[in-house]
């Protein structure tokens, strides 16, 4: 995960620096003009190929920084389930033949002609959606904020809609927890004595923990948890302590992780 943590925080300082001056994004990206692409692209596993990001609004606690879709060189496709309003991650595999159609798709919808930023800055803390994609040509960033764009609605749908195999639950390097006291309401309870409760990390860690300070646990510890978040009515989890009760949120890409200021 900290192998792609350059290109995963893009969004967060692209949106300061697009909503306040409203101006275009470095002199390194792609413009339009009808310039001719060439859409080679690196077959490295550690390059990230297409990525789509969204959020907005004030962020909770429990916020998830991590992409919407990654496409990887070597093909690895790590995407949000549509299946579920919680942030749950998949991963697949495209092959070549399938990625080099996938380009050209988001070619022939005008994407690199797109300007780099549309929105209506007139709207505070709407939504955005930032869709960054590199081929041998350079790299292109277009940032839509509270408004629609056709030819970027187009390219998202193709992106996230792109078939993909051997899809399965993607199990990160490693995930983290943020917690904080439990403020009641309908929250499921996480039992001693299952599979989920046994994922979580040292009660001292839990405790110690505040909105500065996530909880790494391991990749496979994590999965179990967000499964466990993934069957219940609403996001996080209730662990009853000896001190008090915490709700727990088990997150990705946290945002003290995301903009670093940790």
């Amino acid at each position: 995960m900290r192998k792609h943590k350059k290109l995963i925080v893009t969004v967060t300082l692209v949106c300061v620096l697009l909503l306040v001056v409203g101006g275009s994004l470095s002199a390194f990206l792609l413009g339009g003009g009808g310039a001719e692409i060439d859409l080679a692209y690196s077959q490295s596993p550690g390059e990230v190929i297409i990525q789509v990001e969204s959020g907005g609004g004030p962020p909770p606690l429990w916020e998830d920084y991590i992409p919407e879709f990654r496409l990887f060189g070597d093909g690895t496709v790590i995407k949000r389930d549509p299946q579920t309003n919680k942030v749950f991650m998949l991963q697949g595999k495209m092959g070549p033949a399938d990625v080099e159609n996938l380009l050209k798709q988001i070619k022939d919808a005008g994407f690199f002609d797109l300007q780099a930023h549309y929105g209506n800055d007139q709207i505070y803390d709407g939504s955005y959606t930032v869709i960054t994609v590199r081929v041998a040509s350079g790299q292109k960033q277009v940032l839509v904020y509270m408004t629609q764009v056709a030819a970027f609605a187009n390219v998202h749908e193709a992106i996230t809609s792109a078939p993909l195999s051997g899809l399965v639950d993607y199990l990160p390097p490693e995930g983290y927890l943020m917690v904080q006291p439990y403020r009641g309401g309908d929250v499921a309870v996480l039992e001693p004595g299952t599979e989920a409760y046994a994922a979580l990390p040292d009660m001292a860690a839990l405790l110690a923990a505040d909105y500065r300070t996530p909880v790494p646990v391991s990749g496979n510890n994590f999965l179990e948890l967000k499964k466990f978040e993934g069957q219940q009515k609403y996001i996080g989890m209730v662990v009853h302590t000896g001190t008090g009760d915490l709700e727990v949120f088990p997150v990705y890409v946290p945002r003290t992780i995301a903009v670093g200021y940790n």
